[in-house]
């Protein structure tokens, strides 16, 4: 099976009282993603830290951008997505597309992961090549110390057109620390983190 190209990222407000079903209809959604597009993943959960607090995230992976116009046609059908702007009043408020840079990232031991961080930045003095080449150098450490799976790229619509944004899950909160604290030592990400500006970092809770 090919990489995915793309990824759509959807965040959404929503009223504590209302997340429990939401998250029972986000997994409906799901389904009807997979039932009717090319979807290559899907995540979905609440971000317990960074940006907006509470809010609700909805990840999509695509080989190409033909993926999201399937996608707009499922949501037009979806009675799980009608149902989460209906009954849950989820508002929607922001929905980014980035496009993935080539960057290789070795976990033959994957597992299913429970966190997704999302970093967001700017380039200072990096161009974005050199940044992807940062990433990737780095990429073991990440691998070593508890990430399940990384993807990097450029953020093409929406909010932040340009910036770059580094998407890595993980099985604990513990195996996030572990990572950082390797990566403050790691001569690449230092590199990386001085010729950039991150505007945000979020850790998302995942239920898929």
């Amino acid at each position: 099976m090919s990489d995915p190209k793309y990824v759509v990222i959807t965040a959404a407000n929503c009223v504590a009282a209302n997340r429990s079903a939401a998250l029972d209809n986000m997994g409906g959604f799901a389904q009807d993603l997979h039932n009717g597009t090319d979807v290559m993943a899907i995540r979905y959960g609440i971000v317990q830290s960074g940006l907006n607090p509470g809010a609700l995230v909805f990840v999509q992976m695509y080989e190409s951008l033909s993926g999201l116009e399937q996608a707009m046609e499922v949501i037009s059908n979806s009675a799980s997505y009608a149902s989460l702007l209906k009954d849950q009043n989820v508002q929607p408020y922001v929905r980014n597309i980035a496009k993935f840079a080539p960057v290789p990232f070795d976990n033959a031991s994957a597992l299913p992961a429970k966190y997704l961080v999302f970093t967001r930045a700017k380039a200072v003095t990096l161009t974005a090549q050199e940044m992807t080449e940062k990433v990737a150098a780095s990429s073991s450490v990440f691998a070593a110390n508890g990430a399940q799976t990384l993807r990097f790229g450029q953020i093409i619509t929406g909010n932040d057109i340009g910036q770059h944004l580094l998407g890595v899950s993980y099985q604990s909160m513990s195996a996030i620390e572990a990572t950082y604290d390797a990566l403050a030592q790691d001569t690449n990400f230092r590199q990386l983190t001085a010729g950039v500006e991150v505007n945000m970092r979020s850790i998302i809770q995942l239920y898929t």
